[in-house]
C-alpha cells in the first residue's frame, strides 16, 4: 500500500498549533508530511514567534502531487492569499480531486484563489481581513 502524502503550506505568521498538531497526528498515522515555506527560509516564524524547521521551500515542491494540501490559519493567510504559487498548487490539486484543508482563517486563501467555488465552507468569521 502506497504511503499517503500531505503538503502543509506555511508562511511567516502561521498559527503554530494549527501546524504542529495536525502534522504530528498525520506523521503518527504514517502519512509523509512536507512542511513547505513560501519564503526561501529553512525555518518559518510563527504567529507567536516560534521558529519551526520546514522540510522544503514551496517553490521546490510546487510541481509535486500530494494526497492532501493543508493551510494552517493565522495572519499568514494574507501573504498566502496573494502568492501566485499557492494558487497554482491549490488549483492543480483541486482539479485532480485531492483533499484541500484550510484551518481557521485559512479559508480566506481558498476564496482569494477561487478554490471550492459553489461549495459550503466553514470558517472563522471574526478575522480581520
Amino acid at each position: 500500500m502506497a504511503t499517503k502524502t500531505a503538503l502543509f503550506i506555511v508562511a511567516e505568521g502561521s498559527e503554530e498549533l494549527e501546524l504542529v498538531a495536525p502534522v504530528d497526528i498525520l506523521r503518527r498515522a504514517n502519512v509523509t508530511v512536507t512542511i513547505a515555506d513560501l519564503a526561501d527560509s529553512e525555518y518559518v516564524k510563527t504567529k507567536s514567534n516560534l521558529l519551526i524547521k520546514t522540510d522544503a521551500k514551496l517553490k521546490d515542491v510546487k510541481n509535486n502531487k500530494f494526497d492532501a494540501v493543508v493551510i494552517p490559519g493565522g495572519p499568514s493567510h494574507k501573504v498566502l492569499s496573494s502568492a501566485d504559487v499557492v494558487g497554482q498548487i491549490l488549483l492543480e490539486h483541486e482539479k485532480c480531486g485531492k483533499v484541500i484543508a484550510a484551518i481557521c482563517a485559512a479559508p480566506f486563501v481558498l476564496f482569494k484563489h477561487g478554490i471550492a467555488k459553489g461549495k459550503i465552507i466553514d470558517f472563522l468569521s471574526n478575522c480581520e481581513e
